[in-house]
C-alpha cells in the first residue's frame, strides 16, 4: 500500500540508485485551470460534457500534437474551439517552482542522480529550459516520450530500462496518490509529496549522504 502524502513507508536507502520526481504539482506548480479559463474564457466546470477527455492524454503520449490537440479539445457539436497557443502561453505565465523544491531538488542530486518522471506533452521541452531543470536533472522522461503514462506500470518500466537500473532501485515522488501507488504495486519506493518541507524530512537519511 502506498504511504499517505507526509507518512514515509520503510525504504532501504542504499539500495537506492536514482530519485525520480514528477513535474507538475511536486517540481513546478500546475496552473492548468487558470490558465484554461483565460484561453476559454470559461471555467472549467463550466465545460463538463463539452470537451473530449481523452485529447490531453492523447497529446502526453504524443499522438497528435499541439494542432491536433486544439482541434480535438472540444467536442463536435459544442460550437467551441480552443486556441492551443493562447492556452500554452497562459500556462507559461504561471508557471513557478513549488515553493522550496528548486533548493531541494539541487540538495538531492548531490547525493544521487535525479530524473524527472512527468505525464506531459512535447510542451515539456519548454518547461525544461525556462527552468533550467538540467542543473539539478540527470534525466527526463516525459510521457511523450516514453510512449506510457503514469499511472501505467508500463511507464515506470520503460522508465527504467531508459535509466539503466531495476525498478526497485527507483525512489519515486509524486503528488498523485493514484500514480504513488501504480509504482509501488511494481515494489518501486515510493513517497506521496506534500511539500518541501515534508520532502526533506522523508529524505533526511538519503541528504545525510547514505550511499550504498
Amino acid at each position: 500500500m502506498a504511504p499517505e502524502a507526509g507518512t514515509a513507508p520503510r525504504i532501504e536507502w542504499e539500495r537506492i540508485r536514482v530519485v525520480g520526481i514528477d513535474l507538475m504539482d511536486t517540481l513546478i506548480v500546475d496552473p492548468f485551470r487558470e490558465a484554461l479559463a483565460e484561453a476559454t474564457g470559461e471555467r472549467i466546470e463550466d465545460l463538463e460534457g463539452l470537451v473530449d477527455r481523452g485529447a490531453w492524454p492523447a497529446f502526453e503520449l504524443g499522438e497528435i500534437d499541439e494542432e491536433g490537440y486544439a482541434a480535438r479539445y472540444f467536442l463536435p457539436g459544442s460550437g467551441r474551439t480552443l486556441d492551443a497557443a493562447r492556452l500554452r502561453r497562459a500556462l507559461f505565465r504561471r508557471y513557478r517552482f513549488v515553493p522550496g523544491m528548486r533548493d531541494l531538488a539541487r540538495a538531492i542530486a548531490r547525493v544521487r542522480p535525479v530524473h524527472v518522471l512527468s505525464n506531459y506533452s512535447p510542451w515539456y521541452e519548454a518547461i525544461r529550459e525556462r527552468f533550467e531543470l538540467d542543473l539539478f536533472a540527470s534525466g527526463h522522461h516525459p510521457s511523450y516520450e516514453v510512449g506510457a503514462r503514469k499511472p501505467d506500470p508500463e511507464y515506470f518500466l520503460r522508465v527504467a530500462r531508459r535509466i539503466g537500473v531495476r525498478p526497485s532501485a527507483i525512489l519515486f515522488v509524486d503528488d498523485r496518490e493514484r500514480n504513488v501507488r501504480g509504482a509501488a504495486s511494481l515494489g518501486i519506493p515510493s513517497l506521496r509529496f506534500d511539500s518541501a518541507t515534508q520532502l526533506r524530512r522523508d529524505l533526511r537519511p538519503l541528504l545525510r549522504g547514505a550511499r550504498g
